[in-house]
């Protein structure tokens, strides 16, 4: 008899186990990948929770902006509030899990081998048990479900993670137990240890469309000795070198420029704003709509926004990044990555009309956008927008011991900022400049030197004449400075 009761236990002990097909945890992150890759395509997040019955929930899930490609051109639609595949809800039950919103699919978690049902009530596909068993999802023996359905997809589930694929999507990793393919951590991406070095340069401008462009640069090279880590950045203490000037020049009249000085020595630096543009990306997930409140030099702010993209680099390094986007009213093959936001319509779910903010001639990749590698943090950003630009870039590092680009010794950039403001050439013409630039107002036989923002030397050249000609014709487009015998340096643009 106690034989035969204990028998009866571990009957209702496995049957109990095997009916404990799980969707989501609402606790988790679920990460999956379309192409077999390694690369995080999606990511299924619970955004909210309502109880429906004892053990009944509904789960509304996070959602994601696209590109319409079915939209009227020549305009360029968004589509905000998107679903992923798994729609925008979920009512998941002991014995049903619908998926709606804007769809209907109806899986039966607890449906046996054989057993059939109707899974897309709109499309009349059916969903048939074609095989139960053990399998092993990230080292770990467990029971899977697989699901053949009538269109020639298929659904395979398991008791502990859920939908293990739903056809092209691949679960590669969870978040919570931290098992699989994983969006690195602010951590993971900003591994800085003590006497790691970062330099970069930014620079910042605009025109107000009438007679002045103005804006700002910046080169600041920070050493590290320690950091502390928070949920939306890194605090790193140290030393920094914050090296700035700024700009002026009034092409509407009598052209004038003036140029100053300002070092600060700072002992922090921040892995995230206000040091990192469009930081919030580190915080994305595939195809969310990310907000960038983004200053003009003259004092305005325009929000920019960017359809979060997620990869890896030619070494295997994860990277943040925007998506792509095609400008249908350029007239051209070029893409843009920002586009304008606007709070009255980003909440929206209908099609929104809109224009990318890309104009880049040049920059690294050869356009506009941004890009966040893993364990390096910060590689460059390059934005043209209207009436104004930025460009942040990573121009040297030494991380672990190992340098990349340059990296200036401190008293090279210290040095930078003796002097009061200075007064440079009267005038560079044409700016922006395609096959030449006129130097106007200064004496014969100065030497001009143009570098780029690097500091790297591109061209030299001597001064025969009042009003010099100089051809840029063999300098590849970009962003450039030049100077004129120890007179401040003046930026000038090439695009073509």
């Amino acid at each position: 008899m106690r034989n035969r009761s204990l028998l009866i236990a571990l009957l209702l002990c496995a049957a109990a186990h095997a009916q404990n097909w799980a969707l989501l945890n609402p606790a988790y992150r679920y990460n999956y990948s379309n192409d077999g890759t390694d690369t995080i395509s999606n990511q299924i997040r619970v955004m909210d929770v309502d109880t429906l019955g004892v053990d009944s929930f509904r789960y509304e899930l996070n959602l994601v902006a696209k590109v319409c490609d079915t939209c009227a051109a020549p305009a360029l639609f968004l589509l905000l509030n998107q679903p992923q595949f798994m729609q925008r809800k979920v009512n998941v039950g002991p014995g049903v899990w619908h998926f709606h919103d804007p769809g209907s699919f109806v899986l039966l978690p607890q449906a046996n081998l054989g057993e059939s049902w109707l899974f897309d009530t709109v499309a009349s596909i059916t969903a048939t048990v074609t095989a139960v068993g053990p399998t092993q999802v990230f080292g770990i023996d467990v029971q899977r479900k697989a699901i053949s359905l009538s269109d020639g997809n298929s659904i395979v589930i398991s008791e502990p993670y859920g939908l293990l694929s739903w056809n092209e999507q691949q679960l590669i990793g969870i978040h919570g137990p931290e098992i699989g393919r994983l969006v690195p951590t602010l951590q993971e991406m900003f591994p800085y240890q003590t006497g790691d070095v970062l330099e970069y340069t930014a620079d910042v401008g605009g025109t107000d469309g009438f007679s002045s462009n103005f804006g700002y640069s910046r080169r600041y090279k920070f050493t590290v000795n320690n950091g502390d880590p928070g949920e939306e950045a890194i605090v790193f203490e140290g030393t920094m070198i914050d090296h700035r000037w700024n700009w002026v020049s009034d092409w509407d009249g009598p052209p004038y420029s003036t140029y100053g000085h300002q070092t600060t020595l700072g002992s922090t630096w921040v892995a995230g704003e206000p040091e990192l543009p469009w930081a919030p990306l580190l915080l994305s997930y595939p195809g969310q709509l990310v907000l960038s409140l983004r200053s003009s030099p003259w004092g305005g702010q325009d929000t920019l926004a960017c359809i979060a993209a997620h990869g890896l680099d030619g070494n295997g390094k994860y990277v943040f990044t925007c998506s792509a986007l095609p400008d249908p009213f350029s007239g051209s093959d070029d893409v843009g990555h920002f586009f304008p936001g606007n709070s009255n319509y980003l909440n929206q779910i209908s099609q929104q009309p809109l224009y990318t903010e890309d104009h880049c001639a040049a920059g690294p990749a050869g356009e506009c956008g941004a890009l966040f590698t893993e364990g390096m943090g910060l590689n460059w950003l390059k934005g043209w927008y209207f009436e104004a630009f930025e460009e942040y870039v990573l121009a040297g590092s030494v991380l672990g011991g190992d340098t990349t680009g340059i990296v200036h010794p401190d008293d090279y950039l210290i040095a930078l900022s003796v002097g009061d403001i200075e007064v440079g050439p009267a005038s560079i013409f044409p700016n922006p400049a395609s096959d030449h630039i006129t130097v106007h107002g200064m004496s014969g036989g100065a030497t001009i030197t143009i570098r780029d923002l690097g500091g790297r030397m591109v061209e030299s050249a001597r001064i025969s004449a009042a009003n010099e000609a100089i051809p840029v014709n063999d300098i590849a487009p970009g962003l450039y400075v030049i100077a004129v015998d120890g007179f401040a340096p003046k930026r000038f643009m090439i695009v073509r």
